[in-house]
């Protein structure tokens, strides 16, 4: 008898379904978040990219019939989210959020207590991506469609994800920012992102598109400026996030012509040591490349030639990284690359002395840079056109 009322009762713990599940058609399912502020009363300024689940059908063709926005205003992000129960049917779902939106001015007053709502809540995931909207109105950036994808906040996931194809853009993620902006030696960097008029569509009308642009750099949790395309892919190259992309050298034969180059393969480490009382970081890059394109009469069969566009390859890297440093010093005053955890790991002592000072530190650091570069295919032609008029 007794056994079976121990079975009974372990049939009610484990069988008792799912208590805390919610119907599809009893939540808003959000893919995309964008956090403003009022500038007259600093109120938060949240809105939400909700997908209509039940207008998705199978040949679905009008763009604005998928997706609803709702727009709300709190003291708090928390605050804002409750408040969408005066103006929203359903319960704001953020499972399934792929990007943050933050804008620009927020990001300057610092979004650590934007942050911690995010991260506290059991329901947002910690890769969801996070980027600066260069923007005056941030909801654009939210609500401008463009390419295949009907839904925004799953088009900017699908374009952060190519990030690799260039590495000239940089994507982070809500965790990885959370963790370098609460670390020692490093600030954190994230996604930016702006709205361009870059062609004339079949009508003549102007096509405006999101597009990301370079990174946004960060002293701890306040904004300080951007990195351009070059000056982000110098910050891959040292902090050996570089995966694939294009480097451009001048022709041999014709300067005012370019050979393609492009990257296959890429690594990169940072090791520090002392001179004289001064802190110097060795950079060090190999990269391996695949000609794509020559737009002159260049043999770059040839191994003399072949030793010339390596080395104008790595006078190239070397320029970016030189890029990037000089904005980290000059503009942004602080340690985005991570200077400051290396001397740590290498020398936990001396990190000791410096760690509540280093971004004045690093300003004042020097640094060595060394690439190795080289190029192994040169596709399906060995040689260029030589054509004549």
């Amino acid at each position: 008898m007794k056994k079976k009322i121990f079975v009974l009762v372990l049939c009610v713990v484990f069988l008792s379904g799912c208590w805390d599940r919610k119907e599809l058609n009893e939540i808003g399912i959000i893919v995309g978040v964008a956090v403003d502020k009022d500038l007259n009363t600093n109120q938060i300024i949240l809105t939400c990219e909700a997908i209509k689940t039940s207008n998705l059908k199978k040949g679905e063709s009008q763009v604005s019939s998928t997706t609803e926005y709702v727009s709300v205003k709190g003291a708090t992000i928390y605050d804002a989210i409750r408040n969408c129960s005066k103006k929203f049917d359903r319960k704001i779902f953020f499972s399934h959020d792929k990007v943050i939106i933050i804008s620009e001015n927020l990001a300057r007053d610092g979004i650590a207590p934007i942050l911690d709502a995010f991260v506290r809540d059991y329901e947002t995931r910690p890769l969801v991506w996070l980027i600066v909207a260069k923007d005056k109105d941030i909801n654009e950036t939210l609500s401008v469609k463009h390419g295949i994808e009907a839904i925004q906040g799953l088009y900017l996931r699908d374009i952060i994800s190519k990030e690799w194809a260039t590495s000239e853009v940089q994507a982070t993620g809500l965790i990885d920012f959370y963790k370098k902006m609460l670390g020692k030696g490093t600030n954190p960097i994230a996604g930016a992102a702006e709205v361009i008029n870059d062609f004339k569509n079949p009508n003549g009308e102007d096509s405006r598109e999101i597009s990301l642009s370079g990174a946004a750099a960060f002293k701890k949790d306040k904004f300080v400026g951007y990195l351009n395309d070059k000056e982000t892919r110098g910050y891959n190259w040292i902090t050996n996030q570089v995966k694939s992309g294009v480097i451009n050298v001048p022709g041999i034969t014709n300067k005012s012509k370019l050979i393609a180059v492009e990257i296959k393969r890429a690594g990169s480490n940072i090791k520090s040591e002392m001179l004289n009382g001064n802190y110097i970081f060795n950079i060090n890059v190999v990269e391996e490349g695949n000609i794509g394109e020559v737009q002159d009469t260049t043999d770059v069969t040839d191994p003399a030639i072949q030793e010339k566009i390596e080395k104008e390859q790595e006078e190239e890297i070397k320029q970016e990284i030189k890029m990037a440093i000089k904005k980290a010093k000059e503009d942004f005053k602080c340690d985005i690359f991570g200077f400051g955890n290396v001397l740590y790991r290498s020398n936990p002592k001396q990190w000791e002395k410096v760690k509540d000072s280093w971004n004045d530190v690093f300003i004042h650091a020097e640094y060595n840079i060394n690439v190795k570069a080289t190029y192994k295919k040169t596709g399906e032609i060995l040689k260029p056109f030589n054509t004549k008029e």
